[in-house]
């Protein structure tokens, strides 16, 4: 059998910690065939069958607090090291001490990373738990890199879906198929995937790298496609039973935001809903005289990167059309009123930031 070097690493990472009870725990037909004599061992079954057919093991809390510590006791070596021979070296300075001195850190660094590797490898691999995405996608949709941001999709969005389906009575979990509009990589549809297991995901974006990464990582809990810059979708018409999109119409055009709103009319199912963010009145302070006149007056302003002088959309990859929009109650009523019932618009419904809407496709 071939195998790449990361594989055989990882393989040989997994069978040094490896756990006989929680093998045989987690694997109930192997626990039966050892009772029974067929087979020697857990350890046995998991070196010639179990790798290769990516059988689970629960990680055991002390197969990762031995990695810690390792790593702890790596950066409390690395920490002996004082910063200012390490400026000498910076300004080219000949001193040989800090030269391998700053080699040794290099090699500290070096070793952590190992040992890192090794416990995403061993969290992936016996308990077949999905990595996260890569940083730069994270940042791409929440402008930081933070331990929370997977966990923000279970303790943030999950509820506050929920909450702002209050009103007509429901929750996710009540719907069948559910699209994630503007998915990302695959915050949303992590928890979903988890706390509504009966429910059909999908997630489409704009963004083709996130999209190829959530094929490649993330198939399991959704299918997910790219998004045109312009409809149509790839969906059938009234596909859909609850449509979602988070931050995504805050950043586009009016005439772009009034095709999208059509086009998630068609794919949504009479008397389904459909969730929408947008920066409302309580955003207001980030804007001078002029611009809150407009609001004021026509309750929508779409902030681009010739008015402010920079370009969002460019700055995290993403096209030169996603800016920043801003737009009011009675706008909302107004206009979105045309393509769906408008039911409730609560301000900063969404982690305290920005305001949710909760539409329904009239019958």
């Amino acid at each position: 059998m071939n195998t790449s070097k990361k594989e055989n690493d990882m393989v040989l990472v997994t069978v040094k910690n490896f756990n006989e009870k929680d093998y045989l725990t987690s694997n109930p037909d192997v626990a039966k065939a050892v009772q029974e004599g067929v087979m020697a061992s857990g350890r046995k079954h998991f070196y010639l069958y179990g790798r290769n057919e990516g059988r689970k093991m629960r990680v055991t809390l002390n197969t990762v607090q031995r990695l810690y510590s390792r790593i702890i006791n790596i950066l409390f070596s690395a920490a002996r090291i004082r910063p200012p021979q390490f400026l000498e070296v910076r300004n080219q300075s000949s001193s040989k001490t800090s030269f391998e001195q700053l080699q040794s850190l290099e090699a500290h660094v070096k070793d952590i990373e190992i040992l890192l590797q090794q416990v995403l490898s061993i969290l992936h691999y016996e308990t077949n738990i999905p990595l996260p995405p890569p940083k730069h996608l994270q940042i791409r949709v929440v402008g930081g890199y933070v331990p929370e941001f997977i966990g923000s999709g279970f303790t943030s969005i999950y509820p506050t879906l929920n909450r702002v389906l209050e009103p007509v009575g429901k929750e996710v979990k009540d719907f069948q198929t559910i699209l994630d509009f503007g998915c990302g990589c695959g915050r949303a549809i992590r928890a979903l995937a988890t706390l509504t297991p009966n429910s059909k995901l999908y997630g489409t974006d704009i963004d083709e790298e996130a999209i190829e990464w959530l094929k490649d990582n993330y198939s399991k809990f959704a299918e997910f496609s790219v998004a045109p810059n312009l409809p149509p979708t790839i969906y059938e018409d009234q596909m859909f039973d609850l449509v979602f999109g988070i931050s995504v119409l805050t950043h586009l055009p009016e005439e772009m935001q009034f095709q999208w709103l059509r086009e998630l009319s068609r794919i949504t199912k009479p008397g389904g809903c459909v969730i929408l963010t947008t920066h409302g009145e309580k955003h207001y302070w980030k804007l001078n005289e002029r611009i809150i006149d407009i609001m004021n007056k026509k309750g929508f302003f779409y902030y681009g990167a010739d008015e402010s002088g920079f370009n969002y959309g460019k700055s995290i990859s993403l096209p030169d059309f996603y800016q920043t929009a801003f737009h009011s109650h009675a706008y909302i009523r107004r206009e979105w009123g045309k393509y769906f019932d408008i039911i409730d618009i609560q301000a900063l419904g969404i982690d305290n930031h920005q305001d949710t809407v909760l539409l329904q496709k009239r019958h």
